[in-house]
């Protein structure tokens, strides 16, 4: 008879690695700009973690029911980020956090007490978004400051964040099911525990920046969503995650790239202001 359970065993290692994961990007986002920053925080560096390992204890189709469970979470998303980058500049960390979260699960509440068919679930996210979009127009990311030391408590703090949340996922998972499972697979853990390093090294500004960003990209993930969703009973699980995956990388760097092309034609256009384009 084993010492040690082989399910904790596991379960440990898996929270490791998500967490891995998840310092590793955060330390790319504090050495770039908020854009690609945004970027980087809007990849399943937490959610795809989590999903792999739902897909490791779950068949096909609890999988594919945990992905249509998280576009109610995605669809949270909006208020999160709105809320958030609206109070950052201007207040602490505790606060702007907070109410951000309290704005996420608010959202999350009121959907869950709807029984939602599919196309429904999509226009919800597509509505919200939009507003979030009209809103952000109105308010542009306001100037970042410039980066101060680090802390050491720092890589400790997102390691344990992003470890809890893995254990929750595998732990509510074998125990719950599906739906609740998957609002919890991509709840914000990684955009709050970058929040807390930004927000403390560099000031709510900077945060606000990355989150104001971060907008059209998690879209990009909404969009990962529904092709695990999709996809996960005709193709099988792993074909979903692998497709999913997919759609978001190919979603930002689209982004970027256009991005790219807005800023060679704006410096061509300053270089030479009489050329028409």
């Amino acid at each position: 008879m084993p010492i040690i359970d082989p399910f904790f065993t596991s379960l440990a290692i898996k929270m490791s690695i998500a967490a891995a994961i998840v310092i590793i990007a955060a330390t790319i986002v504090q050495r770039s700009g908020p854009f690609i920053g945004a970027m980087i925080v809007t990849l399943p560096i937490s959610a795809g973690p989590a999903y792999v390992f739902i897909a490791m204890e779950h068949p096909d189709a609890f999988v594919g029911a945990s992905a249509e469970a998280s576009l109610i979470a995605n669809a949270a998303m909006p208020a999160y980020l709105v809320t958030y980058a609206f109070l950052a500049p201007r207040h602490g960390v505790v606060l702007s956090l907070g109410s951000a979260l309290l704005a996420w699960i608010g959202v999350v509440l009121a959907a869950r007490t709807i029984s939602w068919e599919l196309p429904q679930l999509l226009t919800l996210n597509i509505v919200l978004y939009a507003i979030a979009f009209v809103i952000f127009s109105r308010a542009p990311p306001p100037p970042v400051q410039a980066h101060a030391s680090g802390r050491w408590w720092e890589i400790p703090l997102r390691a344990i964040l992003v470890m809890l949340t893995a254990g929750a996922v595998i732990v509510v998972a074998r125990q719950i099911g599906p739906a609740v499972a998957g609002l919890i697979a991509i709840a914000p853990i990684g955009f709050s525990s970058m929040a807390v390093v930004l927000h403390t090294r560099n000031g709510g500004r900077n945060s606000a920046a990355v989150f104001m960003n971060a907008l059209p990209g998690m879209i990009g993930f909404g969009l990962a969503l529904l092709v695990v969703r999709l996809t996960a009973v005709p193709e099988g699980k792993w074909t979903a995650l692998i497709l999913a995956l997919l759609t978001g990388l190919t979603w930002n760097a689209a982004l970027i790239s256009y991005r790219h092309g807005r800023q060679i034609l704006r410096t061509a256009r300053t270089r030479n202001p009489k050329t028409k384009h």
